[in-house]
């Protein structure tokens, strides 16, 4: 499926400024062809591999027979919204998940589920017109469970109101406002060589004052953390657990030893291997501090 020809499920989020995983900005980038789709972690990758066996697995319990397409579904009236699903049944589209972060769901059964995937569920239900989500979700590879999302109309129309407003920036190339420093960074990622002159009363002055007294506190608050970890580590001198009350409050043991590159060495002793494997990376803006303000 071509990803710029509307909004589907896993963009909602994204989408209406929600999703933990990327920005509005971000999304459109990608969008309007100016930046690749993000290359999938491990994680994505073993996800859909096992997707078939979640989904087996969530037939024989519910003992229902799913249905199953790679074809891209429409929502009948909005031709930009999308839904490409795992599977469904009845009135119930079944979406398959895996997770490390159990955290961030409920108990089984529950509709307590991420943020990212409540969006994702009711966009589908919007496309579909089906009444509920299954989330049959498998936890560190080994524990199954399933949560039942019902349709919530209200969230609905409003999910629709901010994707229309979304596309509507992509259809017009307007740029949704940076969320955070990465999006700043993916819009001006070179600078101009030009200086702004700034009177103290204006806002951008004003902001970069408020931001230096941050560091400076900042600053102040690290060391006296560094100072009392210290004082910590004194007292802790060989034990492994500290217990306050009955409770333990930290421990300090050793992790597992880890192999890494030693990459003075490669370059030191194969120097052909290391030019073969060095890559160019493109320099980034930095914000730094000057004079009295550093």
């Amino acid at each position: 499926m071509d990803r710029t020809l509307g909004i589907g499920g896993s963009d909602a989020a994204a989408a209406c400024g929600r999703s933990k995983w990327k920005t509005r900005y971000q999304l459109w980038l990608e969008k309007t062809g100016q930046l690749p789709p993000k290359v999938d972690t491990e994680e994505m990758r073993w996800g859909r591999r096992l997707e078939a066996a979640i989904l087996e697995e969530y037939a024989e319990r519910e003992g229902v027979q799913l249905k199953r397409s790679n074809i891209t579904i429409r929502h009948p009236d909005i031709e930009w919204m999308t839904a490409n699903l795992d599977g469904w049944h009845g009135n119930i589209v079944v979406d398959a998940k895996t997770s490390r972060m159990p955290d961030e769901w409920g108990d089984g059964g529950s509709d307590e589920i991420p943020e990212d995937y409540k969006f994702q569920g009711q966009h589908y239900l919007a496309v579909t017109g089906l009444d509920r989500v299954h989330f049959p979700t498998l936890f560190f590879g080994s524990t199954y469970k399933l949560f039942d999302v019902p349709r919530d109309d209200e969230f609905i129309v409003e999910l629709i109101a901010q994707e229309h407003e979304f596309w509507r920036l992509v259809e017009t190339k307007t740029p949704p406002t940076p969320a955070n420093e990465e999006d700043c960074r993916l819009r001006w990622s070179t600078d101009n060589g030009q200086r702004v002159d700034a009177l103290a009363e204006s806002d951008i002055a004003k902001t970069f004052v408020d931001l230096a007294h941050v560091r400076k506190v900042r600053r102040a608050h690290k060391q006296l953390e560094e100072s009392l970890r210290l004082e910590l580590l004194k007292h802790l001198q060989d034990d492994s657990e500290l217990w306050i009350d009955g409770s333990q409050a930290c421990t300090y043991k050793q992790s597992k030893s880890s192999t890494r590159l030693d990459r003075d060495k490669l370059r030191d002793e194969y120097p052909d291997i290391y030019k073969q494997v060095c890559v160019t990376k493109p320099g980034s803006r930095r914000l730094l501090f000057k004079g009295d303000f550093a």
